[in-house]
C-alpha cells in the first residue's frame, strides 16, 4: 500500500523538467489607442536580440525604434516569476517583428504589448491574448500596405 502511494504522487507530481509552462487565460487584458502618436524614432537601430531576461535592460532607443518600424514590442513586470517569464520566452521564440523585454517602471502592468498604434495591457501572463494581438497589428499592416 505505501509503494501505491508513493508511485501514485510522484504520477500526479511531475518532474520540474516536464512541468507546464505558466499560461494565465483568466488574466484580464484591454486594448486600446496608444496613447501617444506613433513612433518615428530615427535614432537608435534594432535591439541585438528579441528577447531580454528580467536581468537585461533593453536599449530603449532602439525599442521606440523598432515601434516605428511596426515591430511590437512587449514589457513584463520584473518581478514575474521565472515560469512567467519562461511562457513568454516560450511564446516569442525569437519571432521577427518582435521584442520582449522587462518594463522600466515598477508601476508597469504585468503585460503590455505595443504597436505603433495600440496598446495592450494584460494582469496577467496571457500569451494567447498576446498572440491575437499581435495577429491583429499583422493583418492591420499587411491591409495598410496593399491600399
Amino acid at each position: 500500500m505505501i509503494a501505491a502511494a508513493v508511485l501514485g504522487f510522484d504520477a500526479v507530481k511531475p518532474d520540474e523538467a516536464s512541468a507546464t509552462i505558466v499560461r494565465d487565460p483568466t488574466a484580464t487584458c484591454a486594448e486600446r489607442p496608444a496613447s501617444a502618436a506613433a513612433p518615428t524614432a530615427v535614432q537608435g537601430g534594432h535591439p541585438e536580440r528579441s528577447l531580454y531576461g528580467v536581468d537585461a535592460a533593453p536599449p530603449e532607443r532602439d525599442l521606440a525604434h523598432v515601434l516605428g518600424d511596426g515591430y511590437v514590442v512587449v514589457r513584463y513586470r520584473r518581478n514575474v516569476t521565472r515560469d512567467q517569464e519562461r511562457a513568454l520566452e516560450e511564446w516569442s521564440g525569437g519571432q521577427v517583428g518582435l521584442i520582449v523585454a522587462p518594463a522600466s517602471a515598477r508601476a508597469a502592468p504585468v503585460v503590455e504589448a505595443r504597436s505603433a498604434k495600440l496598446r495592450f495591457t494584460c494582469d496577467g501572463i496571457n500569451v494567447d491574448g498576446l498572440a491575437a494581438f499581435q495577429e491583429r497589428w499583422l493583418r492591420e499592416r499587411r491591409a495598410d500596405a496593399t491600399r
